[in-house]
């Protein structure tokens, strides 16, 4: 659906199906050059994710928030917004944590670990990327709202003295999420299921394309 506001923006939800498509993939970008000279993703760095171009016709979207407050918000659950839109700016920018918060401080830099539970944190906020059961209808039937909250356990945590020992800072959070901030990334396994997108662009039948085996492209989270 379409949100208002000053810019063009689409709200975001979650599915039980696991099938890959246009939607459910992703372009992850840096957002600034770092010590890292090379195409890998890893834990604390700045990203962007931006939608998979096929589904905006081109357009460039990425998934953005904002703090919240009475004009933005999210229209079921009324956390902070999770929306895709035509922006480029700081409220764009992401990293993946590591969902154990006991060894999450080591883990930064590290490369990003596929196919296992990942966070992400909205760096401007410091919250978590969250779907719980807040349905919505929309084209492809119901679903469940997508937002920005953080879901914490209450437990004492000894931040300061795992400061006080080297063993974290205060940037990074101690406390585990549960399971609706919980997220996976899915990638190809091998280079054999790598699908070449340019076929789409041919004119080939159905037919064609499913003759190819379509399966999750690698250049896509």
């Amino acid at each position: 659906d379409r949100v208002e506001g000053t810019f063009e923006a689409y709200s975001l939800s979650t599915s039980k199906g696991g099938v890959p498509c246009s939607r459910s993939t992703f372009i992850i970008k840096k957002y600034e050059q770092d010590l890292h000279n090379d195409n890998i993703v890893r834990y604390g760095q700045k990203v962007q994710l931006q939608i998979n171009p096929r589904l905006t016709n081109n357009k460039s979207l990425h998934l953005y928030s904002s703090p919240i407050s009475t004009t933005r918000q999210a229209k079921i659950s009324r956390k902070q917004e999770l929306c895709a839109a035509a922006q480029s700016n700081f409220n764009t920018v992401w990293t993946f944590e590591y969902y154990d918060p006991r060894i999450r401080f080591e883990m930064n830099g590290e490369p990003v670990m596929v196919h296992g539970p990942i966070l992400i944190k909205h760096c401007f906020t410091n919250h978590f990327i969250a779907s719980d059961l807040h349905e919505v209808n929309n084209d492809y039937g119901q679903e469940n709202e997508a937002f920005v909250h953080s879901y914490q356990t209450h437990n004492k945590t000894q931040n300061l003295i795992a400061e006080q020992a080297g063993r974290t800072t205060s940037d990074i959070q101690m406390r585990s999420q549960y399971n609706q901030n919980v997220f996976i990334l899915y990638t190809a396994v091998d280079s054999e299921q790598e699908f070449d997108e340019t076929i789409l662009d041919r004119g080939y039948t159905l037919e064609a394309v499913s003759y190819t085996h379509l399966t999750l492209p690698t250049i896509y989270s």
